[in-house]
């Protein structure tokens, strides 16, 4: 069984979820104008864990929306993730978030965790399309 903890904080939206096989089961999330991300993320995935029944030794992995957004949402959630990771020896995903709206075609002010039709792996759908994706161009 493929348990999977995905996290959203590159916007004012705190979003976890956990998938089991690749269906959602459960999610918790947070839409404030303060990002209380520090506060309630751990807390989160805490209550998210209980909830469902699932210990955390139990993850197979870890997916997080890596942005574009906010870059102090970006870091508290990338070091959440990497943390868990490396402390249990799983994998961690990263997902780029506008590559997400653009593949799912939807666009909503909260993530959702999605299985897409081309891969076998779950997508956060995240919210905020405020940068460009494109690279820096090379300098010669």
């Amino acid at each position: 069984m493929k348990n999977l903890l995905c996290i959203e904080t590159s916007t004012k939206n705190c979003s976890v979820a956990i998938s089991t096989n690749s269906k959602l089961i459960a999610f918790k999330e947070l839409n404030s104008e303060n990002f209380s991300h520090a506060e309630n993320l751990h807390v989160f995935i805490n209550d998210i864990l209980k909830e469902v029944k699932i210990d955390v030794q139990n993850l197979s992995g870890v997916v997080i929306g890596k942005g574009p957004g906010s870059y102090t949402g970006l870091r508290i959630g990338t070091a959440c993730a990497k943390g868990l990771c490396y402390s249990l020896d799983i994998p961690l995903i990263s997902i780029n978030s506008l590559e997400i709206i653009i593949n799912t075609g939807i666009i909503k002010n909260r993530s959702c965790f999605t299985k897409t039709n081309h891969t076998n792996t779950m997508q956060t759908n995240s919210l905020s399309a405020r940068r460009s994706s494109k690279a820096p161009k090379e300098v010669s």
